[in-house]
């Protein structure tokens, strides 16, 4: 079973890569957008989401520039 965990890591990790690569934006980003993502998934309505995404990329533009 953790076997089948670390390859469903390591497939996770490879295609996190390859998405932010051919988008062109930092995979840390990308992680946190699907982390963020995936804690409302069960939410009906997603009310803040937009302001909740918009803090995100801040965030991350700060620590860039910082």
């Amino acid at each position: 079973m953790n076997n089948d965990y670390q390859t469903a890591e390591e497939e996770y990790s490879l295609i996190l890569e390859e998405v932010a690569k051919e988008f062109q934006v930092d995979t840390r980003l990308l992680h946190s957008l699907i982390e963020y993502e995936q804690s409302k998934v069960h939410l009906l309505k997603r009310r803040g989401a937009k302001n909740d995404l918009r803090q995100i990329i801040e965030r991350w533009i700060e620590e860039q520039t910082s």
